[in-house]
């Protein structure tokens, strides 16, 4: 079978789809666990680290040191996802998903080169959001700053601070957060969910994690949390149309570059041209992702992502320790995992 990027078409499914709610309730149970031992070693990484990330970049009055901030957040990264390295593997190994396809870490069936222009061509086109909304800022009142972009844009561009960009934005994070999020979590979820149910709840969690945007409450906040919702769901779309999460990955790094006004003004500006040269697969892919996101499946998954969401929240009302729900939830989810067999497990 032919496969052509330009006509987009769902390849990244397992072969025997587990569509009752028992699976679904584990699958999403599984990917909250993962997400949730991440979250909790970042807190950590943030409080035994030292130098500490948030000392290195100043928000204690402290001069900026980009290389300290590097190798704090290489520290964290290091804790963080190692965490999640280790509970994937323990998954991998109770549920026989062991496959590279089955983690999108493969160029077949679209290939190296071709998967490498998609991704580039993502990443020109998916930058005109967040480009649009930082050059607008300049301009229009439109709110405050992160602390972190504060802090980068009131010190100078200097060696030490692309390095820290390196670590901590276009480089290192695209990998390693593409390889978590699209790679694991997304065909984790195909397993149960209907693809763009999958697509949507990943992108939902996603989004979750990132509501530092919305401290504000400024329309900047609001902003560029619609821009992150938005690239992140067409992230998720390349992974699913080409079974491998090197578009994506590429296309992260290519959003996470930060440049000043005139840098950025020639990326959106080249963004909007790759925008009109292929504005017919692009519609081909929006609409794909409509016509699959919109179903009973998706719904599905919203409630019960809100129930286990609400469920945990009341459970730490109570006072119970993060630590302790967590290490509950995890050793329910790997009970769970010895008896309900990877849709992976057969596919090559």
């Amino acid at each position: 079978m032919t496969y052509s990027i330009a006509r987009p078409e769902i390849v990244f499914i397992p072969h025997e789809r587990k569509g009752d709610i028992l699976s679904q309730l584990a699958a999403l149970l599984e990917v909250l666990v993962v997400i949730g031992a991440s979250t909790l070693a970042v807190v950590a990484a943030g409080q035994f680290l030292n130098p500490g990330l948030v000392k290195a970049l100043g928000f204690t009055g402290d001069p900026v040191d980009y290389l300290a901030a590097s190798l704090a957040m290489g520290k964290q990264f290091a804790l963080q996802y190692g965490v999640v390295l280790a509970l994937v593997l323990a998954f991998a190994f109770l549920r026989g998903r062991k496959s590279l396809r089955s983690y999108a870490l493969t160029t077949r069936p679209i290939g190296f080169l071709r998967l490498l222009m998609l991704g580039v061509i993502a990443g020109g086109i998916l930058s005109i959001p967040t480009q649009s909304i930082f050059l607008a800022k300049e301009i229009w009142p439109l709110g405050k700053d992160t602390p972190l972009w504060t802090v980068m844009e009131s010190n100078p561009w200097d060696r030490s601070f692309w390095i820290f960009a390196a670590v901590a934005s276009f480089a290192l994070v695209p990998i390693i957060e593409e390889l978590t999020w699209r790679s694991y979590a997304l065909g984790r979820l195909l397993e149960a969910f209907k693809p763009g149910a999958a697509v949507f709840t990943i992108t939902l969690c996603f989004a979750l994690l990132h509501t530092q945007y919305l401290a504000n409450g400024d329309a900047l906040g609001y902003l560029t949390m619609g821009a992150l919702i938005f690239i992140s769901l067409f992230f998720a779309l390349l992974t699913v149309t080409t079974g491998s999460v090197m578009p994506a990955i590429i296309a992260h790094a290519i959003v996470n570059i930060p440049m000043s006004f005139d840098a950025g003004a020639v990326r959106l500006a080249v963004g909007l041209v790759l925008l009109v040269v292929f504005i017919q697969p692009v519609l081909r892919y929006v609409r794909l992702l409509f016509s699959s996101v919109f179903n009973w499946d998706t719904l599905i998954a919203i409630l019960l992502l809100a129930a286990m969401t609400g469920a945990a929240i009341f459970t730490l009302l109570q006072g119970i320790s993060p630590m302790i729900i967590l290490a509950g939830l995890a050793l329910l989810s790997l009970a769970l995992s010895a008896f309900s067999k990877s849709a992976w497990r057969q596919t090559t």
